[in-house]
């Protein structure tokens, strides 16, 4: 089997490009550090809040 990206995401079809894309993006999300999760939460409802 070739190890070559290109050559391999050619025989794909897009619905596994797509899938592959998830899971990467999956990966990536688990990766990251609960408390910057928890920051960037805390960050988008406090932009979202309206003025007092």
């Amino acid at each position: 089997m070739f190890r070559n990206p290109e050559t391999a995401l050619s025989s794909k079809t897009p619905k596994d490009l797509k899938k592959i894309l998830k899971e990467k993006r999956k990966t990536r999300q688990k990766q990251q550090p609960k408390e910057n999760q928890q920051d960037k939460v805390v960050l988008t409802t406090s932009i979202t809040l309206p003025d007092p």
